[in-house]
């Protein structure tokens, strides 16, 4: 950012797409704004396959005149544009909360799912039954159905360590605010030994790492 406010020009926008935790985003915005850019704090989700059809859903935090004047840009890549807050790491914090669902469901979902593999069910038929039930999430909706029931794990996009990163924001901001989430630390725990196994494997051979006992 530093870089960025030192060759850019007064009245730019700088659309900041990462997920790098709300302290950072509020950083990044006192930097520009001192160069007098503009910071519009808005991440994104939907893994790799809502990515290439440009249906992810962004999480914006920032002025409304700067969503306004930037909104066709970033509707190039989201299917949904939210405004969550007029602050810069608002947009941080509820992509910390979507991801500490997404992630802790991942690992609960690898848990109850290699459970039924074990005792004999086969995976592609209790997706089926999950996803007309209760305990359908993102994971038994569209990763599992994609990657573990087909056996091509390699296919999310998102490495280990990324994963591991995200939730570790999650836990770290939320421990700082006094809301220390103990289950979901429990999965963080799980995801940290996975990706500490192997930094660069995809996300979802967290379903075989869980389900060959390897936690």
């Amino acid at each position: 950012m530093l870089e960025i406010a030192a060759a850019a020009h007064s009245g730019q926008i700088v659309v900041d797409t990462c997920t790098i935790g709300p302290a950072a985003a509020r950083e990044n915005a006192r930097i520009l704004a001192e160069a007098g850019i503009a910071y519009l704090d808005s991440p994104v989700s939907g893994m790799k396959f809502r990515a290439e059809e440009g249906t992810l859903a962004s999480m914006a935090s920032g002025p409304e005149e700067v969503l306004a004047r930037v909104r066709a840009m970033v509707g190039a890549w989201s299917r949904t544009i939210f405004h969550v807050g007029l602050e810069p790491g608002l947009g941080q914090t509820m992509k910390l909360v979507n991801n500490a669902l997404n992630i802790s469901g991942l690992v609960a979902s690898s848990e109850a799912v290699a459970y039924g593999e074990r005792a004999g069910l086969d995976v592609a038929t209790m997706l089926e039954v999950i996803n007309a039930s209760t305990g359908q999430n993102f994971t038994t909706l569209h990763a599992f159905p994609k990657h573990v029931a087909t056996g091509e794990f390699d296919g999310s996009g998102a490495e280990a360590h990324v994963v591991k990163k995200d939730l570790g924001l999650f836990v770290e901001t939320a421990g700082a605010d006094g809301a220390p989430c103990p289950t979901i630390i429990r999965a963080y725990d799980t995801v940290a030994a996975f990706a500490d196994s192997d930094p660069t494997q995809d996300m979802i051979r967290i379903y075989p790492f869980v389900r060959d006992g390897t936690t």
